[in-house]
């Protein structure tokens, strides 16, 4: 049975999840219906790929929420409302946006330290070499704040 039937496009989430407690049914079956006017068949297939993203998305962050709230002697996920509910908190303050990668960290940490050595240059430009350092240390901080602004991280 599919998960969402969007205009004839039905989808499903893929397994079960890992764990269910005694007892407990591990797939979730649930029908959304959306009606797209005008919408051609690629919009429709894009839409039920986000839904079906979304739902994924969800299912794995309940599974995590339920993990960090569980007493340390627990031996089963048992995802509870509230874990739902903070999943949701979670995906609707932050999205489904991937951590932050090594160069980003680099150039996190390189733009206040490119920033100030920019600074402390500029007070000494009494010499060709450290003219030459100066420009070359504002180059490097202006060429980090415009990746930083392109990475959406500033």
């Amino acid at each position: 049975m599919p998960l969402a039937e969007i205009n004839g496009v039905g989808m499903s989430l893929p397994g079960p999840a890992p764990g269910p407690g005694p007892g407990a049914s591990p797939d979730v079956s649930a029908s959304v219906t959306v009606t797209l006017h005008d919408a051609t068949p690629a919009a429709r297939a894009e839409f039920a790929d986000a839904v079906q993203a979304y739902a994924n998305f969800l299912a794995q962050e309940s599974q995590r929420q339920e993990i960090d709230a569980r007493p340390d002697g627990a031996t089963h996920l048992e995802i509870t409302a509230g874990s739902v509910v903070r999943a949701k908190q979670v995906g609707e303050r932050y999205g489904t946006r991937t951590k932050v990668g090594t160069l980003d960290r680099v150039l996190l940490g390189a733009s206040p330290i490119l920033g100030a050595s920019t600074g402390v240059l500029g007070s000494y430009l009494t010499s060709p070499l450290v003219v030459a350092c100066f420009a070359l240390s504002m180059a490097a901080f202006v060429f980090t704040i415009v990746l930083l602004l392109k990475r959406r991280l500033l």
